[in-house]
């Protein structure tokens, strides 16, 4: 199992606008899954999503803390894909 988080990076540094961005994500989750890797996307509004207190002083990297909650966030999402219930 890969957890993916596209970048933002992709579009400032690499060009082409969204929709090579796109592309650039279905092509690697079709090579993972051609591997028989399972793919969880972590989405950037996810990342947003957690408050400024579980962040570090550079605003962008999170505390362990913010890992954590992350963590139990995707939680669903991944424990049913290593065979644990989703709660």
């Amino acid at each position: 199992m890969v957890i993916l988080q596209p970048g933002g990076n992709d579009l400032r540094r690499r060009g082409g606008g969204a929709a090579a961005r796109d592309a650039n994500i279905e092509q690697i989750v079709a090579r993972l899954s051609a591997r028989g890797i399972q793919v969880v996307m972590l989405d950037n509004d996810m990342l947003r999503a957690v408050p400024n207190e579980y962040r570090q002083a550079d605003a962008q990297h999170l505390t362990p803390e913010g890992y954590r909650l992350l963590a139990s966030w995707l939680m669903p999402k991944v424990a049913p894909l290593i065979g644990l219930p989703p709660g």
